[in-house]
């Protein structure tokens, strides 16, 4: 799949064109499609969605993301047997600097009705990957609850977790390695309607402002 680079303020999806963070390097749209599928597919299945930002760090490079898959299962079978959940989505962004390690972004997207909160899960993220020897960050304010049909509440979601898909950072592993991973979650329509023209979505800055500083 290619990579493109988007320095676009927008990406346009599910005919709508949703305000990103493309500053200053701008974003991959392979990583906004799959994030935004992932988004709008667990909205067919859910009216509401518990939406939850952090970060994985590790203290060592390894060439594959081996340790992210486990991590997912570990954390999905915790989740699902503490909330009765039938689906865990997420979206996991695999980056490398100047560290030892690389590190990873992640959201997850979670049936709002079973979670409105996000302690408990920050707190079994923890503590899976504490126990595998990584190091956790919880994003702050890293948290939203969201129904489907709330567009402002959803444009907040695109920009926030469109830093995941920024083109800085991406190019520090083996060719063969992925840098970006989604759940498979399909969309429980066949052919979602859709209106007749794009419309536009802009982001109310108000809760943005503090929580970008530390969405890194």
């Amino acid at each position: 799949m290619s990579m493109y680079l988007t320095k676009s303020s927008h990406y346009e999806f599910a005919n709508h064109f949703w305000e990103i963070n493309n500053k200053p390097s701008g974003c991959y749209t392979p990583m906004l499609k799959s994030m935004c599928q992932q988004l709008f597919n667990m909205h067919s299945h859910y009216a509401r969605l518990h939406v939850f930002r952090f970060d994985l760090r590790q203290p060592t490079f390894t060439e594959t993301n081996k340790r992210i898959t486990t991590f997912m299962r570990r954390v999905s079978r915790r989740l699902k047997a503490k909330y009765k959940l039938k689906d865990v989505a997420y979206f996991w962004a695999r980056e490398h600097e100047t560290a030892q390690g690389q590190h990873y972004h992640f959201v997850l997207f979670i049936d709002g009705k079973a979670v409105n909160y996000s302690q408990n899960i920050s707190a079994i993220c923890e503590s899976v990957w504490q126990d595998m020897g990584g190091s956790y960050w919880r994003v702050e304010n890293g948290f939203y609850n969201c129904h489907r049909n709330d567009e402002t509440t959803l444009a907040a979601i695109i920009y926030r977790i469109s830093y995941l898909a920024k083109g800085r950072s991406k190019y520090h592993k083996p060719k063969q390695t992925k840098n970006y991973g989604p759940s498979k979650i399909k969309h429980k329509e066949a052919t979602p309607s859709k209106p007749a023209c794009p419309k536009k979505i802009k982001v109310k800055k108000a809760r943005l402002a503090k929580s970008m500083k530390n969405a890194a």
